[in-house]
């Protein structure tokens, strides 16, 4: 039996004791689909975010046989309450039934209640190649691009950063003295005084305004290949905003998860976008970067900012997430001490919206004429 679960964030506790089992060489069950550090981080101990998780925009499916968990599901909405995210799907580690068998149960499952709720797409970021991707495909989703993770390591990483815009007089980016044990991590010293505007390349560096939502969805545009925008279907500049950046008000500091939104303002356009998410637990740090392919030379200066800014927070990891096609960033990560970890594959699901009244279908209605627009196809006109 496949019941919602309210309230309680199931996933994320069970999510946390596989961690846990995993490190003591145990499993405790098959994660398909799990949210990143970043995107779970709230300014919460854990076992409260759990309990009142804060997004009510979540929704959670178990499966069950006689208060037996067998495996559980989670979405979540997008701002445009037309779209879910699987941020989770796992089958818990049982002898006497198959695991694809719940996974599949969970899927058609969760594919079911989409339109009785409005959805017209589900996402969803698997590890790619790993046998669980042909479920999702006997379940109507399709690849459309691959996401790539590359972590950079503080104690091998620091060697990449240039010194070029750090004013001589104040002293060394790097400190070593003989006393400093080298097990705690790179000693790794960017003072709050430096001025980022040393840098040609990053005069035309901003902080983040609303104003900029706009040239931020012509940044998307230019970046991704028509065959990404026709499946993601991300037409709305604000709707793409709120996604990408957050809230577009102003946000208390608890609320605002700490992050931190620049752009490049090159006049004509927008140069490059660069968010970094510093980490309030003992997870990584996230950076997340996007480059105009006419500004490239924006992009490793940018990358050696946003190490500065977040690990002048503290001294950990970073990781950051990028699409296969964004070549630019790829290679500035490469050269500023990224590596690449994971790739995953990004599915799309079509939901097919079920129409119960004549008044919900336009084509319905005489005298009514509208464009359908296809995939790769020709815009076309139905009356």
């Amino acid at each position: 039996m496949i019941r919602p679960v309210l309230y309680v964030d199931l996933p994320g506790i069970i999510y946390s004791i596989d961690r846990r089992a995993r490190s003591k060489q145990h499993e405790f069950a098959n994660f398909v689909c799990w949210l990143e550090p970043e995107e779970k981080r709230l300014p919460l101990p854990r076992f409260l975010r759990n309990i009142f998780p804060l997004n009510p925009a979540s929704r959670t499916w178990i499966c069950e046989d006689h208060w037996r968990i067998l495996g559980f599901a989670q979405v979540q909405e997008r701002p445009s309450h037309t779209m879910w995210d699987v941020s989770y799907l796992a089958s818990m580690v049982q002898r006497n039934l198959s695991g694809d068998e719940v996974l599949m149960a969970l899927i058609e499952y969760m594919l079911e209640m989409a339109p009785g709720h409005g959805i017209l797409r589900v996402f969803a970021k698997v590890e790619d190649e790993i046998p669980e991707q042909e479920l999702f495909q006997r379940a109507g989703f399709q690849r459309y691009a691959r996401e790539l993770t590359y972590v950079y390591d503080p104690n091998v990483g620091a060697q990449f950063i240039a010194p070029s815009n750090i004013d001589p007089n104040i002293g060394s980016q790097f400190i070593a003295p003989s006393n400093i044990d080298t097990n705690v991590g790179a000693q790794f010293i960017a003072p709050s005084n430096i001025d980022t505007t040393q840098n040609p390349n990053l005069s035309s560096l901003r902080r983040w305004n609303r104003h900029h939502v706009w040239g931020l969805h012509q940044l998307y545009r230019s970046v991704t290949p028509q065959r990404v925008q026709m499946a993601e279907m991300l037409e709305n500049s604000e709707e793409f905003a709120k996604l990408t950046v957050g809230s577009l008000r102003p946000l208390p500091s608890p609320l605002s998860r700490g992050r931190e939104n620049y752009v490049c303002d090159v006049g004509v356009r927008l140069g490059a976008w660069l968010q970094l998410c510093p980490s309030h637990g003992s997870g990584p740090h996230q950076l997340s970067l996007v480059v105009h392919p006419e500004h490239a030379e924006l992009a490793e200066p940018l990358l050696q900012f946003g190490i500065k800014k977040l690990q002048e927070k503290s001294v950990r990891s970073i990781y950051c997430q990028v699409h296969e096609y964004e070549s630019i960033v790829i290679a500035a990560l490469r050269n500023s001490g990224f590596e690449h970890t994971t790739t995953r594959a990004m599915l799309v699901r079509h939901i097919a919206l079920l129409a119960t009244r004549q008044r919900t279908v336009p084509a319905l209605e005489q005298r009514v004429v509208y464009g359908v627009k296809g995939l790769g196809t020709v815009n076309s006109r139905q009356q």
